[in-house]
């Protein structure tokens, strides 16, 4: 059985080219190839068997298409965030129309911040970047709503990336993927980075070859695969539900 049956996912803006970066782009964002991937994106979740619900872009909010970092869903709890960026907090209004109805609300904040970015769900165990998008009052926040459900937050230094997640990703059924930045961030200093074990489970480094092939880049729900990254040089997101 799937772990989700809808997905939320936002269309991407023609001011898409505008957003933000960590370090400044060379090339610039090609917007109708990123159009193009985030259609097949939603194609593949549709053919999964998901209900997809389209939001339509914000032409205001250049990162509006990332939708993953305004809410994170636990269990029957939907948890706004409220973004570290300025510039993208107004993109949670359209996600919590969206859900409002679906599941009971909670909101991360000020001084919190939260991106959904940096939360990494296994099993029980919610990692969540510290990093300059999430600060520990965010944490503190997330924590308090989710540890009477019986999880436990880890709090993750995250440095020279955007978040958490863009170092690492988990694959269901105790594997992930961790990237070489996130095997040198403290919480894994002195570990293997090919062989890391938190929360009962394994996060593997693949081989570049297996990670590079196309069914690798899939993120599994249930014995099926639900969404793979779809825009050049970053995570394309849904919010599963």
């Amino acid at each position: 059985m799937p772990l989700y049956t809808h997905a939320i996912v936002r269309d991407v803006p023609d001011a898409y080219a505008e957003c933000l970066t960590l370090e400044a782009i060379e090339v610039p964002i090609d917007v109708p190839k990123a159009r193009e991937q985030h259609a097949h994106f939603c194609a593949i979740l549709a053919g999964l068997g998901l209900e997809v619900t389209r939001l339509e872009a914000d032409e205001t909010l250049p990162d509006c298409c990332f939708i993953e970092d305004t809410a994170v869903l636990v269990d029957d709890l939907a948890i706004l965030t409220n973004p570290g960026a300025p510039s993208r907090i107004k993109e949670v209004e359209a996600v919590e129309q969206a859900l409002r109805g679906i599941k009971p609300l909670a909101k991360i904040l000020p001084p919190g911040t939260l991106d959904g970015g940096d939360v990494l769900v296994i099993g029980k165990t919610i990692y969540i970047g510290q990093s300059t998008r999430t600060n520990e009052a965010g944490i503190r926040q997330f924590a308090a709503l989710v540890e009477p459900n019986g999880y436990t937050v880890v709090s993750v230094p995250v440095s020279g990336l955007l978040h958490l997640k863009s170092a690492v990703t988990y694959l269901g059924n105790g594997q992930g993927h961790p990237g070489a930045s996130l095997c040198r961030s403290l919480l894994f200093q002195g570990i293997p980075p090919a062989e890391i074990v938190r929360s009962g489970g394994l996060l593997r480094q693949l081989p570049e070859r297996e990670w590079n092939h196309p069914d690798a880049r899939r993120i599994r729900t249930s014995e099926k695969t639900d969404r793979k990254p779809g825009l050049p040089g970053n995570r394309t997101g849904h919010v599963g539900i």
